[in-house]
């Protein structure tokens, strides 16, 4: 597979446009570009590519930007992500997020860990963050600077010192049970504000079906006494995350045929390399796909074993997957037979790794679109996906096998191998092109579900012939408001524990907005953060903040300002009252 037979797959057209500040962001961890391999990817199967054309680089923490052809860093997963990226946006441009210095970079260290000092750097705000009984990186999990090990990284850890682009792709993740619980929800909510400020977060889904990684868990990496529990991953169990799954064509197809889910036998561990799906322990079902999840169960008819909790105690529960979690992955790709180059070889190579830089590039083209229109990026773009599925290539054979089951098929309509389908860009582009964006503050309806959540294991997203890459590719739903309630949040949230009278102000009218829009939300307090913590905490279903138009919350927001005004004049007569008497 090579770009040109990706575009005329999904009718991507040649990128002409590259508006200013529309760069497509790429996390990288625990692995480097060689820009030789990049140079002979160009030369070969992207010529439109000039030679020399590499990421902007965004450092963090201490890393470096690339490494020679031959390092052991250089094990492939950001070559093809960048090859990928270029061969279907240039001239616009790709952004590198690198993260952390090389110390903490081989992948069997860099696996351990995943994103938060990436999110330190995109928000200064984030570094402080509490939530869950956290606050800030986890040292017993995260990089800690200064690094003090040898030949480490002597600086401070960077908070926000970088700008988020309009959509982010990261090929990297883990099984929900590698990682604390309050660790992924903190991060969740993360993922939450950056999709509210107008930014698209793609992962992908994973390589293992409905398990992850051999000897993640059990030796067939599941969970449970006898490893036959499905084994969720992470990040893109979170909602806010919009997970990419794998798609391919067989041998005797082309680029006209329809696609199936991503299975091959790459040998040994890989014998089963497969799109990975199936249902969160720890996330609920978001709202925006409760109608989906429950016409797959209806459609599909599955007779497996389940159970209806989450943080489900693995070791003495009688079902192997949660009936009540969110689904994923939300959409799919093409991830296998792509050409790429390796210590200046070149190889086939598989996984979701592929499916979520190129979605990712997809989305960015589609911006492009957006931007020469007057138009906002498409931010948290999953339930405008949801409603809108027409816009995609719905996918209907093939199964995620694993954890000694056929795993989950694909049916007609969302599931739980390739979501709701693969890209048909002419479609996406007509209804994007209408659609107002998250950032526009648009017609979405978010539910905030109010639920308990707990952790349960890293996944590989890339293989190719001759070797293994395993370098892979609360929640709650809080509220929906607009983007600048969450950039006021944001502000305020810079410097906890902060009691001036501007930044009380800030959060009043935060909760007096969620207040008047959520008929169920009508706690409001002057204490900072007071209002956030009593959502995140709160057992009971918030009602559902739907947002209309732009006009509505400026209308709300002058209604609270009004009242706070009020309040204000009655507060100052009050004292006056008492100091008289």
């Amino acid at each position: 597979m090579t770009p040109t037979c990706i575009k005329a797959l999904y009718n991507i057209p040649t990128a002409t446009l590259n508006a200013s500040g529309n760069s497509l962001g790429l996390y990288e961890q625990g692995d480097y570009f060689a820009k030789s391999d990049l140079d002979l990817f160009y030369a070969e199967y992207a010529p439109w590519v000039p030679q020399g054309t590499y990421p902007i680089p965004a450092l963090i923490d201490g890393a470096n930007f690339s490494v020679p052809a031959y390092s052991e860093l250089n094990g492939g997963e950001s070559n093809i992500d960048i090859d990928m990226a270029f061969a279907l946006l240039y001239p616009q441009t790709v952004t590198l997020y690198q993260v952390d210095d090389q110390i903490y970079e081989p992948e069997e260290v860099a696996t351990t860990n995943l994103f938060n000092t990436f999110l330190d750097a995109l928000d200064g705000s984030y570094c402080n963050y509490s939530a869950y009984g956290e606050t800030g990186d986890n040292p017993s999990i995260d990089p800690v600077y200064p690094d003090p090990q040898p030949g480490g990284w002597n600086g401070t850890r960077q908070c926000g010192i970088y700008k988020p682009t309009n959509v982010i792709s990261a090929s990297y993740g883990q099984a929900e049970a590698d990682l604390p619980i309050a660790y992924t929800k903190r991060q969740c909510n993360e993922f939450m504000k950056l999709g509210l400020q107008g930014h698209s977060i793609l992962t992908a889904s994973g390589d293992y079906g409905v398990g992850s990684f051999p000897g993640d868990g059990k030796a067939n990496g599941c969970l449970g006494p006898e490893g036959t529990i499905f084994n969720p991953q992470y990040p893109g169990n979170c909602p806010y995350i919009t997970s990419v799954g794998g798609t391919m064509l067989y041998a005797n197809q082309t680029v006209h045929d329809a696609e199936s889910v991503m299975h091959v036998n790459l040998g040994g561990s890989a014998s089963n390399f497969t799109s990975a799906g199936g249902f969160s322990n720890y996330f609920p079902i978001p709202a925006y796909q409760s109608s989906a999840v429950a016409k797959y169960f209806k459609t599909a008819r599955l007779t497996y074993p389940y159970y209806s909790e989450l943080e489900v105690n693995v070791n003495t529960t009688k079902g192997i997957y949660n009936r009540i979690g969110r689904g994923y992955p939300d959409i799919s790709a093409n991830g296998a037979e792509f050409r790429a180059h390796l210590d200046g070889s070149d190889y086939h190579w598989y996984g979701s790794s592929l499916a979520s830089p190129l979605f990712a590039s997809v989305f960015t083209l589609i911006n492009e679109e957006r931007l020469a229109i007057g138009k906002g990026p498409i931010g948290f773009v999953n339930p405008t996906l949801y409603k809108n599925a027409w816009a995609l290539n719905d996918i209907v054979n093939g199964t995620n096998v694993g954890c000694g089951t056929e795993g989950f098929s694909a049916v007609e309509g969302w599931d739980p191998a390739t979501g709701l389908g693969t890209p048909n860009y002419p479609k996406l582009k007509k209804f994007e092109r209408e659609e107002e964006s998250t950032q526009e503050i648009s017609s979405n309806v978010f539910t905030a579900l109010m639920a308990k959540s707990k952790p349960v294991n890293g996944f590989g997203a890339t293989e190719r012939y001759g070797r293994q890459e395993t370098a892979a590719g609360g929640m709650l739903m809080i509220f929906a408001l607009s983007l600048a309630m969450a950039r006021n949040h944001e502000d305020v949230e810079a410097r906890p524990g902060d009691e001036t009278e501007r930044m009380k102000t800030q959060h009043w009218l935060n909760a007096c907005m969620i207040g008047s829009m959520n008929e169920g939300w009508k706690e409001k307090s002057d204490k900072p953060d007071d209002w956030l913590i009593g959502l995140v905490n709160s057992k009971i279903a918030v009602a559902v903040a739907k947002i209309t138009t732009v006009a509505t919350i400026i209308k709300t927001k002058s209604k609270c300002q009004k009242k706070r005004r009020i309040d204000e004049r009655k507060n100052q007569k009050l004292t006056s009252l008492t100091k008289t008497i």
